[in-house]
């Protein structure tokens, strides 16, 4: 969350309940990848908010930091990961590959 106030006198104050990156918070990236890694929905989530009289973000909010943030990473490590199993693989010179012609 981000509270900004000003005081009577002019001074003005803003209050951060965590840190933030590329002017995104990084408690709302980690609830909404946590939540998506566990298989909890949105609603679900918005419901203990709401137990706990806490605000969240909105669904739309949600997803959008799950398909700019969390699945473009997953896809990297992914990618990374097969190519570096497939070029282990390849190496061993005992193996043949065969498949959809991908390698």
């Amino acid at each position: 969350a981000v509270v900004s106030t000003q005081s009577t006198g002019g001074h003005r104050h803003t209050w951060l309940s965590g840190e933030t990156f590329h002017r995104r918070s990084y408690l709302n990236v980690q609830v909404a990848t946590a939540a998506m890694m566990s298989g909890v929905g949105f609603s679900k989530l918005k419901a203990v908010f709401q137990l706990l009289e806490m605000p969240f973000i909105s669904s739309g909010r949600f997803y959008q930091l799950g398909r700019t943030w969390l699945y473009p990473e997953i896809v990297k490590k992914y990618t990374t990961m097969k190519s570096n199993i497939v070029a282990g693989l390849k190496n061993t010179g005992n193996l043949v590959l065969s498949g959809d012609g991908m390698y």
